[in-house]
């Protein structure tokens, strides 16, 4: 049994490996929910006992005017959580302008909900130049903080998406550098992980999660992870017949090696468990057959390496801790059991 002493709706390791964890992205494949559903389930999930374990809900710049029609749900206290998708540029040349607009497009969303919405995390995608060398990256992260400074809306975090191609590791390894350079003030830089996608080579090898995991530890950069992490555990998916990655393989990976520094074949062999059982939760560690970390350490790490995972389903990764007994379902409340919230 995982759940420690006295019943436990979860332990202290469950509670620290699952604090904030999921960034809501249900607009986003393969849930694919119009905006309606997706802030309708939202909503609600903020009013559920689990809450804790959820993030900002993700949208692309894009559908902030849309969200006007969803005033009525924004609360100040505690305020809508929005983790905002930037425009995508061809070249650096290009991306001050896109951005500035970017943001000037946030400032107004924010002022037309003043006090009820927070937009302090964007994701944004590494234009190529940018990544060809350190001195490219650390022009890129100048221009960044020089427009956050000349901007009203206050960023935490950015992360930032290098594109996966033959040269993924030399661009990774430019961008994490000059992350590691940057120092700690905000915003804060990160990385972003792309684990899978409606196609089966959008989802990276293990090998090539682990050359990320590996290069994020050394560079001591936070980094998130989106796509295809729906399950804790990998696991073949039913429908597409896609070997999907868990996000405890992926997660504790990274734990293990930020503790250890681990070798890469130890990653991989991680990356391709798929045996739920050979992860153990209790209120001192989580463990992986003969290898651990503490619970202090992870907690550690979930706020300086390991940050969030974008996922577009809530109730599935739920669903799945409760099975393995991680969770117990007194703790979960899904979707399909709670009233709508827009009708309140």
């Amino acid at each position: 049994m995982l759940l420690g002493e006295h019943n436990k709706p979860y332990n202290q390791a469950v509670r620290v490996f699952l604090n904030g964890l999921f960034d809501y992205a249900g607009l986003f494949p393969p849930a694919s929910l119009s905006l309606e559903d997706a802030m309708s389930k939202y909503a609600q999930y903020r009013l559920q006992p689990d809450s804790w374990m959820i993030g900002p809900f993700v949208c692309h710049v894009s559908s902030l005017s849309d969200l006007d029609a969803f005033g009525d749900l924004f609360t100040v206290s505690p305020p809508f959580r929005f983790s905002i998708l930037t425009r995508t540029t061809e070249d650096s040349s290009s991306m001050r302008r896109r951005l500035q607009e970017d943001l000037a497009e946030m400032k107004r969303f924010i002022e037309r909900h003043s006090g009820r919405v927070s937009t302090e995390m964007i994701e944004m995608w590494v234009p190529r130049d940018a990544s060809e060398g350190p001195r490219n990256a650390e022009a890129m992260l100048s221009e960044l903080r020089s427009l956050q400074r000349e901007s009203p809306v206050i960023l935490d975090s950015i992360f930032l998406e290098v594109s996966r191609d033959e040269n993924f590791a030399f661009h990774l390894e430019n961008v994490a550098l000059a992350i590691e350079s940057s120092g700690e003030s905000a915003p804060r830089f990160g990385l972003k992980l792309r684990c899978g996608g409606m196609d089966a080579c959008a989802f990276p090898t293990p090998e090539h999660i682990a050359e990320f995991l590996k290069i994020a530890t050394r560079h001591h950069v936070r980094f998130k992870a989106t796509a295809g992490l729906h399950h804790p555990v990998r696991h073949v998916d039913e429908n597409t017949g896609f070997m999907m990655h868990g996000f405890l393989n992926v997660f504790f990976a990274a734990a293990l090696d930020a503790v250890h520094n681990v070798d890469t074949n130890t990653l991989v062999r991680i990356l391709n468990e798929m045996d739920a059982d050979a992860f153990v939760f209790s209120d001192e560690e989580i463990r992986w057959r003969d290898m651990a970390v503490s619970t202090n350490a992870l907690e550690q790490i979930r706020e300086r390496l390991a940050v969030s995972i974008g996922s577009c389903s809530f109730d599935d990764p739920r669903q799945d801790l409760v099975s393995l007994e991680w969770l117990t379902p007194e703790s979960v409340v899904t979707h399909e059991n709670t009233p709508d919230n827009r009708l309140n």
